[in-house]
C-alpha cells in the first residue's frame, strides 16, 4: 500500500487481515485523535501507554470490524473509552496521588503565575463537573468534545440511539452549566443512570 492511499480504513483493515503490517496505515490516521482522546481521559503521563494498548487491542481484534462503516475513528475511540474507564477502576491510588501532586503544583505555579494559576484552577472546575455528570453523560460529552465525533458516530460508537446521544448530550451540557456556576448543586436525580 503507498502512503496516501486512497482506500477507507475498513479496506485498509480488511487488508490487514493477510498483511498485519498494513494496520499500520490506521494507527497513522487515527493515533492523533486516539492519542488526544485519551490524554484528557487518563492525564498525559499514562497517555502513551494506554494509546498503545488502544491499538495493540484494534490489531488482535481487527476481524471483528464491521466494515460497513469506512472510517475506523469511532470504532477506536470506542476502545480507548473502554481502556480508560478500565484505567480508572484499576488506578484509584495513582488518582489519589496525581490530585496531590496537582493540588502542590497549583499551589508553587499560584506563586508564579496567576494568569497560569486561573487556568489551573478552571481546569480543575471543569474536572470537578465532568466528574459529577452520570457515566452515560460523560461518554458522550468526551466522545463529542474531545474525541470530535458526531452525533451519529457517538451512537455507532456506543451502540445507542442517535436521539439518545442528543438527550443525552443537552442534559450533560445544563448540568455542567449548573455545576460551573453553582458548585454546590447536586449532582444528579438519577445517579444509577437508568433514566434517559
Amino acid at each position: 500500500m503507498t502512503p496516501g492511499s486512497e482506500l477507507t480504513d475498513a479496506e485498509v483493515i480488511a487488508a490487514s487481515l493477510e498483511h498485519p503490517a498494513e494496520f499500520g496505515e490506521v494507527f497513522r490516521r487515527h493515533h492523533g485523535v486516539v492519542f488526544g482522546f485519551v490524554a484528557r481521559g487518563v492525564g498525559y503521563q499514562d497517555a502513551r501507554d494506554v494509546t498503545a494498548e488502544v491499538f495493540e487491542q484494534a490489531l488482535r481484534s481487527r476481524r471483528s470490524y464491521n466494515p460497513a462503516y469506512p472510517s475506523a475513528r469511532g470504532w477506536l475511540l470506542g476502545i480507548a473509552a473502554h481502556l480508560v474507564a478500565r484505567h480508572h477502576r484499576h488506578r484509584s491510588t495513582q488518582r489519589e496521588l496525581l490530585a496531590k501532586q496537582q493540588t502542590l503544583t497549583e499551589e508553587v505555579v499560584a506563586d508564579f503565575s496567576d494568569t497560569l494559576a486561573t487556568r489551573l484552577d478552571a481546569n480543575k472546575k471543569l474536572g470537578d463537573a465532568m466528574g459529577r455528570l452520570r457515566k452515560p453523560e460523560r461518554e458522550v460529552v468526551a466522545l463529542f468534545v474531545f474525541g470530535q465525533l458526531s452525533y451519529r458516530e457517538i451512537a455507532e460508537t456506543l451502540g445507542i440511539a442517535e436521539g439518545t446521544v442528543r438527550s443525552r448530550l443537552s442534559r450533560a451540557r445544563g448540568k455542567l452549566r449548573n455545576f460551573l456556576t453553582d458548585p454546590e448543586q447536586s449532582s444528579s436525580e438519577d445517579p444509577e443512570g437508568t433514566h434517559e
